[in-house]
């Protein structure tokens, strides 16, 4: 009897001091993490700073591919998204194509990557198509102004 008991007090010191070692790369852990989350936290704000020094015009074009690519419902650039950024296109950048890579790469940081993919897919698209959202633009304010109610005098 005298070796069990033994046996199960050098297994309880072994299990208590494993137990230990856990929770202490536990808090190791969760202090890296805690630590991680900051730097990100950080780095965010001083991109957020930075990115007030661009012209509103860049400014209003990144906070609408952002508005966008945080609607998952939204399947294209909604008129006045697509006008922002067609505008800071076109003003910003001497080339359209490398205007939406910047575009996208500095919405980036604020977008996960599916919102960040869908995002950059719509802005390539505008550069390509944006005749096709000024006549969507069109046509949306012919159907608004012939189902505005109509009252009689």
């Amino acid at each position: 009897m005298h070796y069990w008991s033994v046996e199960f007090a050098k297994q309880e010191r072994s299990y208590k001091g494993l137990l230990t070692k856990s929770k202490n790369r536990e808090l190791a852990l969760k202090q890296k993490l805690e630590q991680r989350d900051e730097a990100i936290a950080t780095m965010k704000a001083g991109l957020a700073d930075f990115l007030r020094g661009f012209t509103a015009i860049c400014q209003n074009a990144i906070n609408a591919v952002i508005d966008f690519a945080h609607d998952a419902t939204a399947q294209r650039f909604s008129s006045s998204q697509a006008t922002t950024v067609n505008d800071s296109l076109n003003t910003e950048s001497s080339d359209r194509h490398s205007g939406a890579t910047i575009l996208a790469l500095l919405s980036r940081p604020f977008l996960n990557f599916i919102e960040h993919k869908r995002a950059k897919s719509e802005i390539e698209n505008l550069v390509d198509n944006f005749d096709w959202y000024k006549e969507k633009q069109y046509r949306n304010q012919q159907e608004e102004t012939r189902n505005r109610p109509r009252f009689r005098r």
